[in-house]
């Protein structure tokens, strides 16, 4: 499972994501995303995904290294 602590308003919460053990719902989500991709390219589609959604998980994870490497929670404003 993953579980994912937030700051909101100065209240601490988690969140509990269960992972599917098996992988099968996953593996058809990633399916699912990599072909949309692959349509994007070739454009057969229109990306559902804004560029600023990218960017602002970037900035998410790199604030998740930065923590686990200080040792410290790290602030995430959330924006893009």
């Amino acid at each position: 499972s993953l579980r994912l602590h937030t700051n909101s308003g100065g209240a601490l919460s988690d969140t509990l994501f269960p992972l599917d053990e098996g992988g099968d719902r996953l593996q058809n989500m990633f399916d699912t995303e990599l072909a949309h991709f692959a349509d994007c390219v070739h454009g057969k589609a229109d990306c559902v995904t804004p560029s600023s959604d990218g960017l602002r998980l970037m900035r998410l994870i790199e604030g998740i290294y930065t923590s686990a490497a200080a040792g410290r929670p790290e602030e995430f404003d959330g924006g893009a």
